[in-house]
């Protein structure tokens, strides 16, 4: 048995819309849909993959690219959160155009949404993330280049 799968009538009109008629099923523009966003990820990072907030396709600028403007960090530097009391490391990267990423390719433009998807509770990202080339938050080098 196939899984079956309810969608509002606004999703459902525009995959009609991006259908060829009498040829696509739902799942064949899903499937082109999906190839075309892992596609676009891959050539350029600053591509919001398919399902990540944002809208699907779009550049996204982050709150770093003024760090990386001002060649204080790179895009595919490593940050990390280390929860003194477990011991936990939570790792993301840098993006091209100054997004958090995490590992699991969900896309964040500020730093503390993105840490608190890791701590689910409120967290200043700036003063927690730490920049791992340079040992520094980014709240430091933010405020103090």
């Amino acid at each position: 048995m196939m899984p079956q799968v309810e969608l509002d009538e606004d999703v459902f009109a525009e995959l009609q819309q991006r259908a060829r008629p009498f040829l696509d099923t739902p799942s064949d523009v899903i499937r082109a849909l999906i190839a075309a966003a892992q596609k676009n990820s891959a050539s350029d990072p600053t591509v919001v993959p398919s399902g990540q907030p944002g809208v699907p396709g779009r550049v996204k600028i982050g709150k770093l690219d003024a760090l990386i403007k001002r060649g204080l960090i790179a895009p595919g530097d490593k940050l990390i959160h280390e929860r003194k009391r477990s011991g936990e490391v939570f790792e993301a990267s840098v993006s091209k155009r100054g997004c958090i990423v995490l590992p699991d390719q969900r896309w964040f433009r500020e730093p503390s949404p993105a840490l608190r998807e890791y701590t689910r509770s409120q967290i200043d990202g700036w003063a927690n993330w730490t920049h791992v080339p340079s040992g520094r938050t980014l709240r430091d080098l933010r405020d103090n280049g």
